[in-house]
Protein backbone atom coordinates (compact mmCIF):
# COMPACT_ATOMS: atom_id res chain seq x y z
CA UNK A 1 0.00 0.00 0.00
CA UNK A 2 1.71 2.92 -1.05
CA UNK A 3 2.02 6.25 1.48
CA UNK A 4 3.10 9.03 -0.61
CA UNK A 5 3.61 8.83 -4.21
CA UNK A 6 6.17 11.98 -5.68
CA UNK A 7 6.18 12.58 -9.08
CA UNK A 8 8.47 14.86 -11.34
CA UNK A 9 10.05 16.83 -8.14
CA UNK A 10 12.06 20.09 -9.19
CA UNK A 11 13.62 22.26 -6.88
CA UNK A 12 16.16 25.10 -7.11
CA UNK A 13 17.44 27.95 -4.11
CA UNK A 14 17.37 30.98 -5.76
CA UNK A 15 20.95 31.49 -4.63
CA UNK A 16 21.82 28.88 -7.16
CA UNK A 17 22.79 28.78 -10.78
CA UNK A 18 21.60 25.08 -11.08
CA UNK A 19 19.08 22.90 -9.72
CA UNK A 20 19.53 20.34 -7.16
CA UNK A 21 17.68 17.93 -8.84
CA UNK A 22 15.09 17.81 -11.48
CA UNK A 23 12.18 15.65 -12.23
CA UNK A 24 12.49 13.58 -9.46
CA UNK A 25 9.67 10.74 -8.68
CA UNK A 26 9.32 7.84 -6.49
CA UNK A 27 7.06 6.12 -3.79
CA UNK A 28 7.00 5.11 -0.21
CA UNK A 29 5.05 2.63 0.89
CA UNK A 30 3.56 0.83 4.08
CA UNK A 31 6.51 -0.30 6.23
CA UNK A 32 9.28 0.64 3.57
CA UNK A 33 12.85 0.79 4.99
CA UNK A 34 14.32 3.21 2.50
CA UNK A 35 17.97 4.86 2.65
CA UNK A 36 18.73 8.45 0.86
CA UNK A 37 21.94 8.47 -0.34
CA UNK A 38 24.40 10.69 -3.13
CA UNK A 39 27.15 13.21 -2.13
CA UNK A 40 27.30 16.19 0.00
CA UNK A 41 25.02 19.02 -1.56
CA UNK A 42 23.25 16.73 -3.48
CA UNK A 43 20.16 17.93 -1.99
CA UNK A 44 19.01 14.88 0.59
CA UNK A 45 18.10 17.20 3.22
CA UNK A 46 16.41 19.61 1.21
CA UNK A 47 14.28 16.86 -0.43
CA UNK A 48 13.13 16.00 3.64
CA UNK A 49 12.04 19.30 3.66
CA UNK A 50 9.95 19.36 0.93
CA UNK A 51 8.04 15.72 1.85
CA UNK A 52 7.52 17.65 5.21
CA UNK A 53 5.81 20.34 3.60
CA UNK A 54 8.41 22.88 4.92
CA UNK A 55 9.70 23.51 1.39
CA UNK A 56 7.70 23.70 -2.10
CA UNK A 57 9.44 22.01 -5.26
CA UNK A 58 9.48 24.33 -7.74
CA UNK A 59 7.17 21.80 -10.19
CA UNK A 60 6.29 18.40 -9.61
CA UNK A 61 3.50 17.17 -7.14
CA UNK A 62 3.12 15.10 -4.07
CA UNK A 63 0.17 13.17 -3.20
CA UNK A 64 -0.09 11.57 0.05
CA UNK A 65 -2.26 8.61 1.73
CA UNK A 66 -5.47 10.47 3.53
CA UNK A 67 -4.52 10.94 7.05
CA UNK A 68 -0.77 10.65 6.85
CA UNK A 69 1.53 11.18 9.92
CA UNK A 70 5.55 11.74 8.93
CA UNK A 71 7.54 12.61 11.72
CA UNK A 72 10.99 14.17 10.62
CA UNK A 73 14.40 14.63 12.73
CA UNK A 74 16.79 16.80 11.17
CA UNK A 75 20.16 16.97 11.46
CA UNK A 76 20.36 20.15 13.78
CA UNK A 77 17.31 21.27 15.59
CA UNK A 78 15.84 24.00 18.28
CA UNK A 79 14.33 22.45 21.39
CA UNK A 80 12.75 23.91 24.56
CA UNK A 81 15.83 24.67 26.75
CA UNK A 82 13.95 24.61 30.39
CA UNK A 83 12.52 21.30 29.37
CA UNK A 84 14.11 18.25 31.18
CA UNK A 85 15.17 15.39 29.09
CA UNK A 86 13.02 12.87 29.94
CA UNK A 87 9.55 15.28 30.03
CA UNK A 88 10.87 16.55 26.46
CA UNK A 89 11.02 12.98 25.00
CA UNK A 90 7.26 12.45 26.69
CA UNK A 91 6.14 15.24 24.83
CA UNK A 92 6.09 12.69 21.88
CA UNK A 93 2.61 11.73 23.34
CA UNK A 94 0.99 15.39 24.34
CA UNK A 95 -2.10 13.74 25.57
CA UNK A 96 0.06 11.83 28.42
CA UNK A 97 2.39 14.33 28.74
CA UNK A 98 -0.04 16.70 30.09
CA UNK A 99 -1.31 14.19 32.45
CA UNK A 100 2.20 13.67 33.54
CA UNK A 101 3.16 17.45 33.83
CA UNK A 102 0.06 17.63 36.12
CA UNK A 103 0.26 14.92 38.28
CA UNK A 104 3.81 16.07 39.15
CA UNK A 105 2.26 19.52 39.97
CA UNK A 106 -0.20 17.61 42.36
CA UNK A 107 1.79 15.77 43.78
CA UNK A 108 3.13 18.66 46.37
CA UNK A 109 -0.44 19.31 47.02
CA UNK A 110 -1.83 15.95 48.64
CA UNK A 111 -2.47 17.42 52.38
CA UNK A 112 -5.32 19.33 50.31
CA UNK A 113 -8.26 16.69 50.04
CA UNK A 114 -10.16 17.64 46.98
CA UNK A 115 -6.22 17.74 45.16
CA UNK A 116 -5.71 14.08 46.27
CA UNK A 117 -9.13 13.17 44.62
CA UNK A 118 -8.16 14.64 41.75
CA UNK A 119 -4.12 13.55 42.12
CA UNK A 120 -5.91 9.69 42.14
CA UNK A 121 -8.27 10.36 39.37
CA UNK A 122 -5.62 11.82 36.82
CA UNK A 123 -3.27 9.11 37.86
CA UNK A 124 -5.79 6.57 37.73
CA UNK A 125 -6.51 7.57 33.70
CA UNK A 126 -2.34 7.88 33.20
CA UNK A 127 -1.97 4.44 33.77
CA UNK A 128 -5.45 3.65 31.74
CA UNK A 129 -3.84 5.27 28.58
CA UNK A 130 -0.67 3.65 29.22
CA UNK A 131 1.19 6.45 30.76
CA UNK A 132 3.47 4.37 32.52
CA UNK A 133 4.43 2.16 29.15
CA UNK A 134 5.27 5.33 27.76
CA UNK A 135 7.31 5.91 30.38
CA UNK A 136 8.87 2.58 30.27
CA UNK A 137 9.53 2.92 27.03
CA UNK A 138 11.20 5.69 27.26
CA UNK A 139 13.44 4.92 29.27
CA UNK A 140 14.75 2.03 26.66
CA UNK A 141 14.77 4.63 24.02
CA UNK A 142 17.04 6.65 26.18
CA UNK A 143 19.39 4.06 27.50
CA UNK A 144 19.50 2.72 23.85
CA UNK A 145 21.05 6.32 22.84
CA UNK A 146 23.55 6.41 25.07
CA UNK A 147 21.81 8.50 27.44
CA UNK A 148 22.88 7.76 31.16
CA UNK A 149 20.35 7.81 34.39
CA UNK A 150 21.68 10.84 35.61
CA UNK A 151 21.70 12.78 31.97
CA UNK A 152 17.59 12.49 31.57
CA UNK A 153 17.32 14.38 34.58
CA UNK A 154 19.23 17.10 32.76
CA UNK A 155 17.31 20.13 30.89
CA UNK A 156 17.74 20.55 27.32
CA UNK A 157 20.01 23.67 27.52
CA UNK A 158 22.69 22.06 29.42
CA UNK A 159 23.03 19.16 26.18
CA UNK A 160 25.43 19.29 23.91
CA UNK A 161 24.21 19.70 20.05
CA UNK A 162 24.76 16.45 19.85
CA UNK A 163 23.10 15.11 23.02
CA UNK A 164 20.07 17.86 21.42
CA UNK A 165 20.04 15.30 18.32
CA UNK A 166 19.54 12.53 20.07
CA UNK A 167 16.88 13.92 22.32
CA UNK A 168 14.93 14.84 19.16
CA UNK A 169 15.32 11.12 18.13
CA UNK A 170 14.51 9.55 20.99
CA UNK A 171 11.12 11.91 21.17
CA UNK A 172 10.58 10.57 17.30
CA UNK A 173 10.95 7.27 18.38
CA UNK A 174 8.66 7.57 21.06
CA UNK A 175 5.74 8.90 19.09
CA UNK A 176 2.81 7.62 16.42
CA UNK A 177 3.89 8.04 12.92
CA UNK A 178 3.09 5.91 9.69
CA UNK A 179 6.10 7.43 8.24
CA UNK A 180 9.34 8.43 9.59
CA UNK A 181 12.09 10.97 7.99
CA UNK A 182 15.21 10.95 9.78
CA UNK A 183 18.54 12.75 8.52
CA UNK A 184 21.54 11.54 9.88
CA UNK A 185 20.73 9.54 12.84
CA UNK A 186 23.73 7.97 13.41
CA UNK A 187 26.00 11.02 13.25
CA UNK A 188 26.23 11.16 17.41
CA UNK A 189 25.99 7.82 18.19
CA UNK A 190 28.68 5.45 19.11
CA UNK A 191 28.93 1.61 18.06
CA UNK A 192 26.66 0.28 20.40
CA UNK A 193 23.78 2.83 19.60
CA UNK A 194 23.93 2.24 15.95
CA UNK A 195 23.01 -1.08 16.45
CA UNK A 196 20.65 -0.33 19.31
CA UNK A 197 18.96 2.01 16.48
CA UNK A 198 18.74 -0.50 14.18
CA UNK A 199 17.42 -3.22 15.56
CA UNK A 200 14.49 -1.00 16.93
CA UNK A 201 14.26 0.37 13.80
CA UNK A 202 13.62 -2.90 11.86
CA UNK A 203 11.15 -3.89 15.05
CA UNK A 204 8.98 -0.94 14.24
CA UNK A 205 5.65 -1.03 12.21
CA UNK A 206 6.61 2.16 10.21
CA UNK A 207 7.79 2.96 7.40
CA UNK A 208 11.15 5.12 7.09
CA UNK A 209 13.30 7.39 4.66
CA UNK A 210 17.02 8.00 6.40
CA UNK A 211 19.52 10.08 5.13
CA UNK A 212 22.92 8.37 6.19
CA UNK A 213 26.71 8.14 4.95
CA UNK A 214 26.89 5.75 7.57
CA UNK A 215 27.25 2.08 5.10
CA UNK A 216 26.62 -0.45 7.39
CA UNK A 217 23.90 0.98 8.73
CA UNK A 218 22.53 1.50 5.61
CA UNK A 219 23.56 -2.22 5.00
CA UNK A 220 21.44 -3.44 7.86
CA UNK A 221 18.27 -1.64 8.19
CA UNK A 222 17.69 -0.50 5.11
CA UNK A 223 15.75 -3.09 2.05
CA UNK A 224 15.25 -0.02 -0.76
CA UNK A 225 17.80 2.79 -1.47
CA UNK A 226 17.57 6.10 -3.31
CA UNK A 227 20.30 7.62 -4.52
CA UNK A 228 20.34 11.47 -5.31
CA UNK A 229 23.23 12.52 -7.81
CA UNK A 230 24.28 14.74 -10.76
CA UNK A 231 20.27 16.44 -10.00
CA UNK A 232 18.90 12.98 -10.34
CA UNK A 233 17.07 10.55 -8.10
CA UNK A 234 17.63 6.76 -8.73
CA UNK A 235 15.66 3.76 -7.17
CA UNK A 236 17.11 0.64 -6.04
CA UNK A 237 15.45 -2.20 -4.78
CA UNK A 238 17.95 -3.82 -2.79
CA UNK A 239 20.03 -2.30 0.66
CA UNK A 240 23.44 -0.15 -0.11
CA UNK A 241 25.29 -3.29 -0.02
Amino acid sequence: MSLLNAADLSFRYSSQPEPLFLKASFEINLRDRIGLVGPNGAGKSTLLRILTGELAPDSGCIATRSELRTLFVPQQTATLEESVLKDYVLSANPELAALHGEIRHLETQLDDLNQATRYAELLHAYEERGGFQLEAQAERVLQGLGFTSGERQLSMGCLSAGQRVRAQLARLLLGSADLLLIDEPTNHLDMAGREWLEDYLLQRDVAYLVVSHDRAFLSHATTRTFELKRQALTVYEGNYE
